[in-house]
């Protein structure tokens, strides 16, 4: 029993990695980051890097790093207390086979490409659907390095048109878009649901490559017109 909630601990801390990464992610922290801060705050390790800066001086990223520090926190103690009385009555035939299944279970199925493809579609859409995560701002974006800029361009692939932006998985290849101006309509807080069409034009942050692969033509956000 106690080795079932041990388990149970484990797969939700899991459930919340995930949460949090897609968050960070969605504030505009490349996938990488995103993924090393949350098991970092979780874990209670390693949060020394350069992306930190950016969650500390940003409002929402701070909740999520506050959520996590609590996670850590509360988990911890639970974790030990089911791993003294795991020890303290010793181990059995049901619990060895409770422990064989469950790595198997996360070797096959939780880290299977699909099963997290599938688990970060169903958060990132709650996370949207109810707004937990605002829009990022172009300043906090400006802070990040590499090859990674702010850019507009008019949507001019025929291949795009008419497709949700959630379909497009962006997201996977580091591109996120901040805007979306159509005719009179200015969209600041792009949804999955959204469309993209012809002559739209948008304003994107992301890899400069990814860039150029989806899109034919972009400009650099300083240029004042398109």
């Amino acid at each position: 029993m106690f080795l079932v909630l041990f388990f149970l601990t484990i797969f939700v801390i899991f459930i919340i990695i995930e949460f949090a990464a897609i968050a960070f992610n969605l504030t505009g922290l490349n996938k990488e980051a995103s993924r090393f801060q949350a098991v970092s705050l979780v874990t209670n390790t390693g949060f020394t890097t350069t992306e930190a800066e950016l969650i500390v001086r940003h409002h929402t990223r701070r909740k999520i790093a506050y959520f996590l520090m609590i996670t850590f926190y509360v988990s911890l103690p639970v974790l030990i207390t089911l791993l003294i009385m795991i020890l303290s009555t010793g181990f059995y035939l049901n619990d060895l086979l409770i422990l064989l299944g469950f790595i198997l279970f996360y070797f096959i199925v939780v880290r299977n490409p699909k099963t997290l493809a599938l688990v970060e579609k169903i958060i990132k859409g709650f996370i949207i659907r109810h707004e937990i995560v605002p829009a990022s701002s172009i300043e906090d974006l400006f802070d990040l390095k590499g090859n990674y800029k702010i850019v507009k361009t008019v949507m001019e692939n025929h291949e795009l048109a008419g497709k949700r932006v959630s379909d497009l998985k962006l997201n996977n290849i580091d591109i996120t878009i901040l805007a979306i101006e159509r005719g009179n309509k200015l969209f600041k807080t792009v949804r999955g649901n959204d469309t993209l069409e012809i002559g739209d034009k948008l304003i994107l942050y992301g890899n400069l490559q990814s860039i150029r692969n989806m899109f034919d033509t972009f400009k650099p956000y300083d240029e004042q017109n398109y």
